[in-house]
């Protein structure tokens, strides 16, 4: 691997450029019997979106190709490129080269159809700035179901919902919104609070509404200084990197928002006026959660998006329509062209959500925060899995995880207590200018349930997370459900929002506290009930915002000077830009003139480069000069005074001549790391930014994912061995055996992350592994994965014998098989087919709505037959019952690891709802509703019930809204210990 290399695979940004590159070469060593494999072209790309094989994708999709060298404009040739579905046809659009001069986008002139597979070929022909040509490419994806309903899953989630004021839900929209007052702030201590202004949007969700909803601008002790009504729902009120502000706007008409209503990033001046807004694009309703503007000029923001899936193969009891909301990070760039998306289910799986899977929707990850981490990657917290997530900009993989039991990181001076949940629900992750991580933990796992500020020291090598500080509400517990943000300042201070106080588990309700670094409160901030705040932040703003500017009269050729001004009386007084500039050539060489330098703690605004940028550091340099014709500056920039330039060795100078427009040329600069200085030279006065053109990282280990190891395959047809690469690459080596004695060896060369292999020998287990080349680095091999050629087979797994499904009820017929073909199902009683239940064609599993009119009985089983070829045919091993109609299900039989109470589902509901629990042994069972002052109110089960997964529905059609608490208590048959537990739930009528 020669050099050139580290100056193209820079994958990632600070708060970037697009530059997001795997190295598209590679070297595979295939291991196994002299058998015919035909290895598949060599990947053009490093990065793909769609994902190629990827499911649901938006209708409205682009489609982005990324090369890890820059690409000659001039190649990128409309003819090149075939986009073709299988249902819509042919599709023209616009096939462009982006601003990083690696990235293509195809932006079709018309959306795909629905539930098709779309086929993208990108034929040889385009070409790098070395002139190689890149190979031929194809790959597809398949567009979601028609008919999907986008309910805004993203205000609070369902939360917020439980808490709400119940009676006061009844009326609809207030007439004179427009002339509501705003909401009373309250004050309720002050004590010495730092400096900075709070920026807090508010939204009133009273129905209807009692107060207007607006963005404020406080000052440090509370009083308003600038503020502004808002037409809709507004969010997360702050001071974007550039100097820009910006808040989530949402059109919502009522306190619950409805499908088809929407939200869009408002940008604003410092007068706040508004100067631009954002929208999420290719098909996908914008989310108020986060929104980033990064200093390249580029934007991120994210949405939640539905599509239905098949929750029965995920988990016992789910529903196979399932409507799963997945969460998306998207990126566009200055032309507004979608150049990074980012789907959560293309790399986390669901099952590793808290929340019942079972039921009929299911926000499985709930992203509430994202951040661009020091490398360029992306930090990002996702509630539903209590993790914070390390995401890899330039190939979408997941780096690392931690939080939950499923974390990577050991937590040490942590509150053991809280293992493995240290933090829980938890929103609003920053990276620290100190490199420690801070985050607001929800805490809705502790107990008692708590929210905090927590800080850690992050050992990314060694996977240790050491808690630096934390902070509580010293005066009485306080409890988010929902929302909420946490700032962590340099002299050891917190300013924490705390969202969504929860109205019983709350012992004190504040929405915004700032804490001295003795942890004694400095100032405490509320509004009134069901006025909410997502985050209230504080920034420093105007006068507040460091701008050192020094002008020095009469510079001469061959000196040097420093803009720095050091007053003793008094101090306060002195002015540090440090920067030191020596002046090559000047003309005229002597005479009148002045020259100014002011230090700016913003990355630029609307910035374009000609050179191809990854990342653009937040502070920049305004350089006027009066009464010169030319010079030659030689600039030197103090690194220790600078702590935002991250990576000197790989950090330039970028000048343009107007401030905050134009174009960024780059200035000739040297790295001096005896004098830690930066020296640029630029013959040219103007605005000058600190960016990086490249960066090297370490190979990380592979992860295998098809086909599912321990797969059987059938010998004829082609298997496609596929896996993901994690962090950066060049290349893959792949080991391929016939035995697992690691015999025979063949080599190939391959840069993509799968291999199709032919020609399988029938009777014979296959072994691979794969790892990752970057540079002169290896990673270590992936796991050992395995899969089989035999002869077609169908197995029937479920019902196998000893089910017992209820008429009416909804059960999952599964099985297995290597054959793609359609098949039958029947119903067989006895020795005789009772009825054809059904064909179908696909996943190997179907749901059944077991009829009414069937016989009560023991004696069921079912067939399933290959339609294809009739000799594929087997039968549940032994009987299973129908039994009649009944409000309690068996949702599995397997025996659980323990007893369990879930939450119901739907919640809240109108009018019915279904209650899930879990016994471990046989037990006496009773499940009772009580209302909210504790009377019962009804037993919906009392029954003696095996072993198993059970649920029950109760219908509250003759009960007013309100709370209510189920319980149940299990009294193990066995005389062992009685399980009790008890949970609430929300009728909304």
């Amino acid at each position: 691997i020669n050099n050139f290399y580290y100056y193209t695979i820079f994958l990632n940004f600070l708060e970037g450029h697009i530059k997001l590159s795997k190295l598209t070469s590679a070297i595979i060593l295939i291991l196994l019997i002299p058998v015919s494999i035909f290895a598949q072209t060599q990947s053009a790309f490093q990065f793909v979106s769609p994902k190629p094989n990827s499911i649901m994708v938006s209708n409205e999709t682009n489609i982005i190709l990324r090369q890890a060298a820059k690409l000659q404009e001039s190649t990128i040739i409309q003819s090149l490129i075939s986009v073709v579905g299988s249902i819509s046809g042919t599709h023209t659009g616009d096939f462009l080269l982006t601003d990083d001069d690696q990235t293509i986008v195809f932006n079709p002139h018309k959306a795909f159809a629905y539930n098709e597979v779309v086929t993208v070929s990108v034929q040889r022909g385009i070409k790098t700035l070395t002139n190689s040509e890149l190979p031929d490419y194809s790959f597809s994806f398949t567009t979601e179901t028609e008919g999907i309903i986008q309910y805004y899953d993203g205000v609070f989630d369902e939360d917020i919902a439980a808490m709400q004021n119940i009676n006061n839900n009844l009326g609809g929209e207030n007439p004179l919104l427009e002339t509501l007052p705003a909401p009373p702030i309250t004050i309720d201590s002050l004590n010495n609070p730092g400096p900075g202004y709070i920026f807090m949007a508010t939204w009133d969700r009273n129905v209807p509404q009692l107060y207007g909803n607006f963005i404020f601008i406080l000052d440090s002790v509370g009083h308003i200084v600038d503020s502004v009504r808002v037409n809709g729902a507004p969010f997360d009120f702050q001071v974007q990197p550039n100097g820009l502000l910006s808040y989530a706007l949402g059109d919502f008409s009522i306190n619950v928002p409805l499908p088809g209503e929407d939200l869009q990033q408002m940008i604003l001046d410092s007068t706040l006026a508004v100067v631009d807004s954002v929208k999420m694009k290719n098909g996908y309703t914008t989310d108020f959660h986060e929104f980033l503007m990064l200093p390249n000029g580029h934007v991120m923001m994210m949405s939640y998006h539905t599509i239905i899936y098949d929750m029965s193969t995920i988990v016992p009891g789910g529903q196979t329509n399932c409507s799963l909301v997945i969460n998306i990070i998207q990126e566009q760039d200055t032309d507004r062209n979608v150049v990074f998306e980012w789907r959560n289910i293309d790399y986390i799986p669901i099952t590793d959500s808290d929340l019942d899977l079972t039921a009929s929707r299911v926000n499985y990850g709930t992203l509430n925060a994202f951040k661009i981490d020091n490398d360029g990657n992306i930090l990002a917290s996702f509630r539903n899995h209590s993790e914070i997530m390390k995401i890899n900009r330039g190939t979408g993989e997941v780096m690392w995880r931690m939080g939950s039991p499923r974390s990577e990181f050991t937590f040490v001076g942590e509150h053991e207590e809280n293992a493995p949940y240290y933090y829980a629900r938890q929103h609003n992750i920053e990276r620290l200018p100190n490199g420690n991580i801070s985050l607001f933990d929800n805490g809705q796992f502790h107990q008692p349930p708590y929210s905090r500020g927590v800080e850690y020291e992050i050992d990314e090598i060694n996977k240790v997370a050491t808690l630096v500080s934390e902070q509580r509400y010293p005066n009485g517990n306080i409890f988010c459900a929902t929302a909420g943000n946490a700032q962590r300042f340099p002299d050891g201070s917190w300013f924490i929002g705390y969202g969504v106080p929860h109205p019983q588990l709350s012992q004190v309700k504040r929405n915004a506290v700032e804490y001295h670094p003795d942890g004694s409160v400095a100032f405490e901030l509320s509004l009134p009930n069901s006025v909410l705040a997502y985050r209230v932040s504080k920034f420093p703003w105007k006068e507040l915002i460091e701008r050192p500017s020094l002008t020095i009269l009469e510079v001469l050729e061959g000196n040097t000077y420093t803009f720095n001004y050091i007053d003793t009386i008094p101090p306060i007084n002195s002015i540090y830009t440090d920067v030191t500039i020596k002046y090559i050539a000047l003309d005229p060489p002597i005479g009148y003139n002045d020259v100014t330098v002011t230090r700016l703690p913003f990355s630029p605004v609307q910035p374009e480069f000609v050179e191809d940028v990854t990342v653009v550091y937040p502070v920049s340099i305004i350089y006027e000069g009066n009464f010169i014709n030319s010079h030659i500056s030689e600039i030197h920039i103090d690194l220790s005074k600078y702590p935002e330039i991250k990576n000197p060795e790989k950090t330039s100078l970028f000048v343009r001549v107007n401030p905050n427009q134009g174009v960024f040329t780059m200035v000739p600069t040297i790295y001096d790391g005896s004098s830690n200085e930066l020296i640029g030279t630029t013959s040219s006065f103007g605005e000058i930014v600190f960016g990086e053109t490249d960066d090297v990282y370490t190979a990380n280990q592979p992860l295998p994912y098809a086909p599912a190891n321990n797969q059987k395959v059938l010998p004829q047809n082609p298997v496609d061995l596929r896996w993901t690469g994690q962090g950066f690459y060049d290349l893959f080596q792949l080991q391929v055996f016939s035995s697992s004695m690691f015999d025979s060896v063949i080599d190939t060369t391959l840069n993509d992350s799968f291999f199709v292999m032919d020609n399988l020998i029938n009777h014979t287990m296959y072994f691979w592994r794969v790892r990752s080349i970057l540079g002169s680095e290896i990673s270590e091999w992936s796991e050992i994965w395995t899969f089989e050629a035999t002869d077609a087979f169908v197995t029937m797994t479920t019902p196998n014998g000893g089910e017992a499904w209820s008429m009416e009820s909804e059960n999952v017929i599964r099985w297995e098989t290597n054959i793609t073909d359609s098949v039958r199902l029947d119903l067989l009683y006895g020795q005789q087919i009772e009825r054809v239940i059904d064909t179908t064609f696909g996943n190997p599993a179907y749901a059944w709505i077991i009829p009414s009119d069937l016989t009560a009985d023991t004696s069921y089983k079912i067939i399933i037959t290959s339609l294809a070829d009739p000799s594929l045919v087997d039968t549940s091993d032994a009987s299973f019952s129908i039994t009649p109609p009944s409000d309690v299900e068996i949702v599995n039989q397997g025996i659980p690891d323990d007893y369990n109470l879930f939450q119901n589902y739907p919640n809240p509901f109108n009018p019915s709802t279904t209650i899930r629990y879990s016994l471990p042994l046989q037990s006496q069972v009773t499940v009772k509703i009580y209302n909210s002052i504790g009377e019962n109110i009804s037993e919906i089960v009392n029954l003696t019930q095996s072993a198993g997964s059970y649920q029950v529905n109760w219908n509250a059609g003759n009960v007013a809204s309100g709370t209510y608490f189920y319980s149940i208590a299990a009294i193990p048959t066995d005389g062992s210990e009685v399980f009790r537990s008890v949970k609430k739930m929300i009728l909304l009528k």
